[in-house]
């Protein structure tokens, strides 16, 4: 829907619909904070919440429902710069963000860009919140494991293909495909069943 809806009249129609709504509100952009077309809805827990995604039409404008999408940032703490937890619920000494020193971010020397930072969490050359250090991707690898393997940074036309043989013709190919399929067929009729 525009962003530009009214997020009180997307409400009282999706209660039309039978749900009832704690909030509705209009997502923005991360950075620019920019309204996008797109609104959370906070529903009220019931029996018929998942009906709400058969509705594809609301006000007489054609949309969809979507279940939110998990983030997959691991929280990092402001003070102590480590994993796992934010500052509200760290009972570590401080640690700079900039030069790994025993004091906060905000009362570092250092208060010009520079190239000479350090890592808290592996003393490396760049600051303890770039998303590029190692600890930061252990962490997020055993968090979120991947979904499915990659290739090897192949792509798919590049990858051995067992079954296409060099000097074979399509036809050859597709009967000698298709006396397999027979001869594996016939011998799944051949298979006796107990009752």
């Amino acid at each position: 829907m525009h962003y530009s809806t009214d997020e009180e009249d997307i409400k009282s129609a999706i209660e039309h619909h039978g749900h009832i709504v704690i909030k509705v509100y209009i997502i923005k952009q991360q950075r620019t904070n920019i309204p996008l077309s797109l609104f959370f809805v906070d529903l009220k827990p019931n029996e018929n919440n998942k009906d709400i995604y058969q509705t594809e039409t609301l006000n007489y404008t054609k949309m969809r429902f979507e279940p939110p999408r998990p983030k997959r940032n691991i929280p990092q703490c402001g003070k102590c710069q480590r994993y796992g937890h934010t500052q509200a619920y760290c009972f570590h000494s401080p640690r700079c963000v900039k030069c790994a020193g025993n004091h906060s971010t905000k009362h570092c020397p250092r208060k010009e860009i520079s190239e000479h930072v350090k890592c808290v969490l592996c003393n490396g050359n760049h600051p303890a919140n770039y998303k590029g250090c190692t600890v930061y991707k252990e962490i997020q690898k055993g968090t979120f494991p991947p979904l499915r393997n990659k290739l090897e940074g192949k792509p798919l036309a590049a990858q051995p293909q067992s079954y296409i043989r060099p000097g074979t013709s399509y036809s050859t190919a597709l009967s000698s495909q298709q006396q397999q399929y027979q001869t594996a067929t016939a011998s799944i009729q051949q298979i006796p069943t107990h009752q």
